[in-house]
């Protein structure tokens, strides 16, 4: 393969890489909805390196923490915390365009009651 060829590829997929990055932008609106209480057990998801603290309350849902605040929670992994924080709301859609649920972020988190 020429130089030239592996050029015009690496510029290819340059350029169509964030296209696909995108999807087709249906219903994918970050909602935020002002400070929220959350009460429930600390714990970190994922896998490495990709991995994310949640909070995840007596409802089972996961609240997802910003992730310029992930140092603030790595001591309390497994333990029971409420936070007192901004709350923000983003569809997780499908590529067929299918919303499947919700993700909840926190940030701007103060602890209430820790441990």
């Amino acid at each position: 393969m020429t130089i030239k060829t592996t050029t015009i590829i690496f510029i290819f997929f340059l350029v169509c890489l964030p296209v696909f990055a995108l999807g087709n932008g249906s219903g994918n609106a970050v909602k935020e909805s002002g400070k929220v209480m959350v009460t429930g057990i600390v714990r970190l998801v994922g896998s490495v390196p990709f991995t994310e603290f949640v909070i995840t309350d007596n409802d089972g849902n996961d609240w997802f923490v910003f992730d310029k605040e992930r140092e603030k929670f790595e001591k309390y992994q497994q333990q029971k915390v409420t936070v007192k924080a901004d709350a923000f709301y983003n569809d997780l859609v499908l590529a067929g365009g299918k919303k499947v649920g919700v993700k909840r972020t926190l940030k701007n988190i103060i602890f209430v009651q820790n441990g």
